[in-house]
């Protein structure tokens, strides 16, 4: 695979750095730019905290896409919330809970969902190793994305919205748990190939359900496309399994969704020109993989920002937020990407590691969190936050 070079690559993405004389255009922008709302540690109203959320993107930030976690309900929004699940509930039944039909019904362009198993898939005993179990019952589980797709198509029939199911970082579900290296090749598990396999049979069958939701549900304004999530991108380059290289050359997709931190972290000075190589080169190796039915502008898989972001409070002095989303920006807009969306509406990173599951029984302060917001512990826009603002003025 041949990478474009990083001088040709900033060559590229000038014309839409603003500090190199480019610029870029609000209009475009705001068709792009999303935020996650997700387990985070701090609100401020008494509203249930997953619509407190989905308002203030809509209403405060002024965003049109938004992206949700579609499980774990009770952990990551918990805050003035009483779920109330029964233990065996469909995935249906939780699209029609009160608080998501709320976020649903703000106007949304579109709306991400994280989903991963069914109510028993979630329940089934997994061997060490393997977040998806190879016995998994797969048709159940196609039958439950069945349900889910064909219930937004139906029930948002008469409404231009695009609902997006996908799966949570795949490289990291692939291994198991999240930091889990595998460059180095002893690191990698003896039963590689079975996990390989397992995931893209779960993928298959998800694509599956969302193309049998569509063909059942021809009538609709409403679309319902499925994504795959690749999060370990640069990995492939250096040997090691990933979702990009072994499983989306083995099935067909309607998209790929980036968690794209590794593409993001290749700015080791701070000037955004690491992260404009970094982002251009990581959507190269997806597309070089990927095999889509979206195609971008230029007949490229298409490929969708499913979290980029960055610490605020936790970046070494040398390095410029403002910089680096910039250099972000220009390689997804010179790319064609199709919406970018922000990690994430309130800071889920507490310092304190004890925080990071424990109930919220107070409102973390800012030195006790790692500063990825739009919006801060004071209720102010943060210097992302502002950052985007500013750009999204005409």
């Amino acid at each position: 695979m041949q990478l474009t070079h990083a001088s040709d690559i900033l060559a590229a993405t000038a014309p839409f750095r603003p500090s190199r004389g480019g610029t870029i255009s609000a209009s475009r922008l705001h068709s792009l730019l999303g935020a996650t709302h997700c387990a985070g540690r701090y609100s401020f109203t008494t509203e249930p905290y997953l619509i407190e959320g989905a308002r203030v993107i809509h209403e405060r930030l002024d965003y049109r896409h938004l992206k949700l976690w579609f499980y774990e309900c009770e952990q990551v929004y918990s805050q003035n919330s009483n779920w109330a699940r029964p233990r065996d509930h469909s995935m249906v039944w939780l699209a029609k809970h009160p608080y998501y039909t709320a976020a649903f019904d703000l106007p949304f362009e579109t709306i991400a969902l994280e989903v991963k198993f069914s109510c028993r898939g979630e329940h089934h005993p997994r061997p060490p190793g393997h977040m998806i179990a190879p016995d998994l019952d797969f048709a159940h589980e196609e039958q439950e994305l069945y349900d889910l797709a064909r219930h937004f198509l139906e029930t948002y029939r008469r409404r231009d919205i695009t609902f997006i199911l996908q799966n949570w970082e795949g490289d990291w579900m692939l291994r198991e748990f999240p930091g889990a290296q595998w460059t180095d090749p002893a690191k990698v598990p003896a039963d590689i190939a079975a996990r390989l396999e397992t995931f893209t049979r779960w993928v298959a069958i998800r694509q599956r359900a969302v193309d049998r939701a569509r063909a059942d549900v021809p009538d609709t304004r409403c679309r319902v496309l499925h994504a795959v999530e690749v999060n370990r991108v640069f990995d492939a380059l250096l040997g090691a399994p990933t979702v990009a290289s072994h499983v989306l050359p083995q099935v067909e997709v309607d998209l790929v969704s980036w968690s794209s931190y590794d593409g993001m972290q290749c700015d080791a000075h701070g000037t955004g020109d690491g992260a404009a190589i970094g982002m251009w080169q990581g959507l190269e190796i997806i597309r070089h993989y990927a095999r889509t039915r979206l195609r971008d502008s230029k007949g490229r898989p298409k490929v969708m920002i499913g979290e980029f972001g960055l610490s605020e409070t936790r970046l070494p002095d040398h390095k410029i937020p403002e910089q680096i989303l910039e250099g972000t920006l220009a390689a997804c807009l010179a790319q064609d990407t199709w919406l970018l969306h922000y990690w994430e509406l309130y800071c889920n990173e507490p310092l304190d590691q004890s925080y990071k599951d424990a109930p919220l029984t107070r409102n973390l302060r800012a030195d006790e969190l790692n500063g990825l917001w739009l919006i801060n512990t004071d209720n102010q826009l943060s210097r992302t936050g502002a950052y985007f603002a500013s750009l999204l003025r005409p």
